[in-house]
C-alpha cells in the first residue's frame, strides 16, 4: 500500500556503508621492521593492517588447514607462511599471490617458528619434530637441518650478518624444556647450550652493539647472556608467565659511558696503547648493557620496563579492573610518522591489539581484531559516529566508524549484557551496560576530535 501523503514512508532496504570486520582471530601475527604494516592470521587467511590507521590493506588466501608460523621479509615485500598442511608458502605482498612452496620436513612435521635474517636470504623454521631447518627464501630449498633440541622449538631469531664474512652467521632457538641452542650455520654445528630456564622458551631478544642475548621463559625469569662468554651474566625475577619481550636502550646511557670512558683513560694512561683500547671496549660493552633495559609482557597483563643491571623495574603499566593477559609483544624499532622512536605492539587472549609508548608504556591506540560474540550494540552519538558494543568479554567497546579505532573501557569483572544511552544536553551520551549480577557501571563518553576517543569513568 503506497504511504499517505504527508507521511514518511518506512525505508525497507539497507546499503552498507562500513563494516568492521575481523582481522585477527588468534594464533601467529608479525609486524614489519619499520612498523608500518602488521601481518594477522584470520581464520585460514593472512590479513595485512595499515598500523597507522588499522585499515586492512590486503587479503592473503594462505590455503592451509590451520596456519601456525608466518613472518615479514626485512623489506616487508615478502610474506612466508606454514600451516597443518606441511608446507611452507612465500607470498607476494603487493600481489597476494603465491610465489613458491615446499614440503617442511619429513613425515608429518610441520613448522612451529618461523624467521628471517635480516637480508631477506635465509628463512628458519623450529618444527613439530625437534628439528631447526633453514631454507633459501628465493629458490625453497633446504640449507641445513639442524637435530639437537629435545622438546618443540618456541622461539627463533637470526643473529646480525656479519660484513666481513656473511657466512659466519649465528641461528638462536629456543624450547621447550627451557634449553637455548647457539647454531653456527657456517659449520652446521651448535655452537653452545644455554641453560637458565627451567620451562619453555618464549621469546629471544638480541642486542649486537654488547653482545646481548635476553632470553624469557613461562618460568617467570628473564635471562641476560653474554654471547662472548656463553655465560648468563644476571637472571631477572619478573613474577609473570613471561610470552614476550623488547630490548629498549636507556636515553641517559650515552653520558655515563662517556663517564666510564673517562676513568678507564686515567686508570690505563702509560700502559699502552692495545691495554687502553681493549680496556676502554670493555667498559664501553659492559656499560651499555648495564644500561640496557627490558619490556616484558606476560599473562598477568601489565607491561613493566626493567633495568638489565639492576633488575629494578622502573616503570609499569598501570592496573585495570578485568584485565586480560598478554600473548605476545612485537618490538616496531621505528615508527613513520615520530623519527627515532620506538613503539610496541601488545596482543591480548582477547585478540586486541594495544600499540604503547615505548618509553612511558602509554597506550596511543587500540585495535580489535575480534568481537566474538555480540551481544548488543547501541550508538552513543552521531557526531562523530561513535558506535557501543558489547560482547562476551568483559571490557565495553567504543568503535569510531569512521577510522575502526577502539576504545576499551575496563570496570566490570563479568561480561555486560545490555546497552542503553541517555543524553544529558548539553553534555555528551552516557553508556549503561548493565551486568549480570545487577551490577550497573555509569560510564561518560567524550570525543575529541585531535586525540581521539577519550573516557572518564564513574561507577553507581
Amino acid at each position: 500500500m503506497a504511504a499517505k501523503a504527508g507521511k514518511l514512508a518506512l525505508k525497507r532496504r539497507y546499503e552498507r556503508a562500513a563494516s568492521i570486520a575481523p582481522f585477527y582471530t588468534g594464533g601467529p601475527l608479525t609486524v614489519s621492521r619499520d612498523g608500518s604494516r602488521l601481518a594477522c592470521k584470520c581464520a585460514g587467511e593472512v590479513k595485512l593492517l595499515d598500523a597507522a590507521t588499522g585499515a586492512i590493506v590486503a587479503t592473503i588466501a594462505a590455503d592451509a588447514e590451520d596456519i601456525t608460523a608466518l613472518a615479514l621479509s626485512p623489506n616487508g615485500q615478502e610474506l612466508v607462511t606454514a600451516g597443518r598442511d606441511m608446507m611452507v608458502k612465500t607470498w607476494d605482498v603487493q600481489t597476494q599471490k603465491k610465489i613458491r612452496s615446499w614440503k617442511s620436513g619429513h613425515g608429518n612435521s610441520f613448522v612451529q617458528q618461523l624467521a628471517y635474517d635480516e637480508t631477506g636470504t635465509l628463512v628458519a623454521g623450529g618444527c613439530s619434530d625437534a628439528m631447526v631447518r633453514v631454507w633459501d627464501a628465493g629458490r625453497g630449498f633446504a640449507t641445513h637441518s639442524l637435530s639437537g633440541h629435545n622438546a618443540l622449538i618456541t622461539s627463533l631469531a637470526f643473529g646480525p650478518t656479519p660484513r666481513s664474512d656473511p657466512n659466519k652467521l649465528i641461528l638462536y632457538s629456543g624450547a621447550d624444556d627451557g634449553e637455548v641452542r647457539v647454531w653456527a650455520l657456517a659449520s652446521k654445528t651448535c655452537k653452545g647450550v644455554l641453560k637458565g630456564h627451567d620451562s619453555a622458551v618464549t621469546t629471544l631478544a638480541l642486542h649486537h652493539e654488547t653482545q646481548t642475548l635476553v632470553t624469557g621463559g613461562r618460568d617467570r625469569v628473564v635471562g641476560v647472556w653474554d654471547l662472548d662468554t656463553m655465560c648468563i651474566v644476571n637472571s631477572l625475577p619478573i613474577y609473570d608467565v613471561i610470552e614476550g619481550l623488547a630490548i629498549m636502550e636507556a636515553a641517559a646511557g650515552a653520558a655515563d659511558d662517556d663517564a666510564a670512558l673517562e676513568k678507564v683513560k686515567k686508570r690505563k694512561k702509560g700502559k699502552g696503547v692495545q691495554g687502553g683500547a681493549g680496556a676502554e671496549q670493555q667498559a664501553r660493552g659492559n656499560m651499555q648493557r648495564a644500561d640496557l633495559e627490558v619490556v616484558t609482557a606476560g599473562a598477568n597483563g601489565q607491561l613493566k620496563r626493567w633495568l638489565v643491571g639492576s633488575g629494578k623495574c622502573v616503570v609499569s603499566e598501570p592496573e585495570r579492573a578485568g584485565t586480560v593477559g598478554y600473548m605476545a609483544l612485537l618490538h616496531a624499532v621505528a615508527r613513520p610518522d615520530v623519527a627515532q622512536e620506538a613503539l610496541l605492539v601488545a596482543v591480548t587472549i582477547e585478540h586486541t591489539l594495544l600499540f604503547f609508548h615505548a618509553n612511558t608504556l602509554e597506550i596511543q591506540k587500540q585495535m580489535v581484531g575480534y568481537n566474538d560474540e555480540v551481544v548488543d550494540v547501541a550508538f552513543a552519538c552521531t557526531e562523530p559516529a561513535i558506535l557501543a558494543v558489547c560482547t562476551n568479554s568483559d571490557h565495553l567497546r567504543l568503535f569510531d566508524t569512521t577510522s575502526q579505532s577502539c576504545r576499551l573501557l575496563y570496570g566490570h569483572t563479568v561480561r555486560p549484557l545490555s546497552l542503553s544511552f541517555y543524553n544529558l544536553s548539553p553534555s555528551p551520551a552516557l553508556p549503561l551496560p548493565c551486568c549480570i549480577f545487577a551490577a550497573i557501571h555509569v560510564r561518560r563518553a567524550r570525543w575529541r576530535r585531535n586525540s581521539g576517543l577519550k573516557n572518564t569513568l564513574s561507577q553507581t
